[in-house]
C-alpha cells in the first residue's frame, strides 16, 4: 500500500511538472541598445539563450525601421513577443504590423508585446514596426544654441575689445591736448613707402606679373599659373620673371620642371 501510495505521488508530481512546463509560455525578446539588437530567448522549461542580430535594425538618419520574420520550430501553447526600446526611441505614426500587440512603459522606455496562442510549427510572424530616434533631434538642437552662444560670446568679445581701443585713444588724446602736445600723426615708414616706389620704373607687363602675385594668396603662384593670368606666352613670362629676379624684386623656387615664384 506504501509502495502504491509512493508511485501515485510520483506519477501525480510528473503530470504537474509536465502541465506547469508546458503552461509556461515561449518568449522572444528583441533588446534594442545604440544601433543593434540583442535576442533573448526563454523557453518552456526555464532554459535562456542570448545572440546578437544587428541586421534586424535598419537606420537610416533619425528614423529605424525593425524588420524580423519568425519561424517557429515547435509547437507552442503560448509565444510572448516582446521589443524592448532604447531610451529616447519613439513610435513613428503608429508604424506597427501585425495588428494585436499593446503598448508597456516604464516612464523612459517603450516596449511593444505580442502575445500569441496555440503557435504551430512552421508558422511564421513577421513584424514590422518604423521608429524615431528623438535623441539626435535633441542634439542638433544643443549644437545649434551652443553655436548661437558661441557667435554671441566672440561677437561681445570683438566689440568690447574695439570699444576699449577706442576709449584708449580718446584718452590719449585727452591727456596730449592737457599738456599741449600735439597728437601723434602715424606716417609711412621709409619700407612702405619705398615698396611702391621699387615699381614705379617697370615696365607694363612686369607690372602685370608683379600685381597677380601682390593678389595671390601668400603672395606666390606657380610660372604656368601668371602665364595663365597674364595672357603672355610661355618663353615671355620666362624673360620677365628673370628680369624681375635680377632687380631682387622676386623669388624664384625650383619644383622639377616647373617654378613657384614668390613676391620678395
Amino acid at each position: 500500500m506504501k509502495k502504491i501510495s509512493l508511485m501515485l505521488f510520483g506519477v501525480f508530481s510528473c503530470i504537474f511538472l509536465i502541465n506547469l512546463i508546458l503552461a509556461a509560455p515561449y518568449v522572444i525578446e528583441f533588446n534594442q541598445i545604440q544601433d543593434s539588437i540583442v535576442v533573448k530567448e526563454t523557453f518552456p522549461d526555464n532554459q535562456t539563450k542570448y545572440y546578437n542580430e544587428p541586421e534586424i535594425l535598419d537606420i537610416s538618419g533619425n528614423n529605424l525601421y525593425f524588420l524580423k520574420r519568425i519561424i517557429f520550430t515547435e509547437n507552442y501553447p503560448e509565444v510572448k513577443i516582446r521589443i524592448n526600446l532604447d531610451e529616447g526611441i519613439v513610435i513613428q505614426s503608429n508604424q506597427v504590423f501585425p495588428e494585436g500587440y499593446k503598448f508597456e512603459s516604464d516612464g523612459k522606455k517603450i516596449s511593444i508585446v505580442w502575445n500569441l496562442k496555440e503557435v504551430k510549427s512552421s508558422q511564421t510572424f513577421a513584424i514590422f514596426v518604423e521608429l524615431k530616434d528623438t535623441k539626435q533631434d535633441i542634439s542638433v538642437y544643443i549644437a545649434f544654441f551652443l553655436g548661437v552662444l558661441l557667435a554671441i560670446l566672440v561677437f561681445y568679445l570683438i566689440l568690447d575689445k574695439l570699444i576699449l581701443s577706442k576709449k584708449r585713444q580718446i584718452e590719449k588724446q585727452k591727456i596730449a591736448e592737457k599738456i599741449g602736445i600735439a597728437p601723434v600723426v602715424k606716417t609711412e615708414s621709409k619700407q612702405q613707402q619705398s615698396g611702391s616706389e621699387k615699381y614705379e620704373y617697370l615696365l607694363d607687363a612686369e607690372k602685370k606679373v608683379i600685381e597677380a602675385l601682390k593678389q595671390a594668396e601668400r603672395n606666390e603662384l606657380w610660372q604656368k599659373q601668371i602665364q595663365n593670368l597674364t595672357g603672355f606666352s610661355k618663353a615671355k613670362v620666362s624673360r620677365l620673371i628673370n628680369n624681375l629676379e635680377q632687380r631682387n624684386l622676386i623669388r624664384k623656387i625650383n619644383f622639377g620642371n616647373t617654378n613657384k615664384i614668390r613676391l620678395k
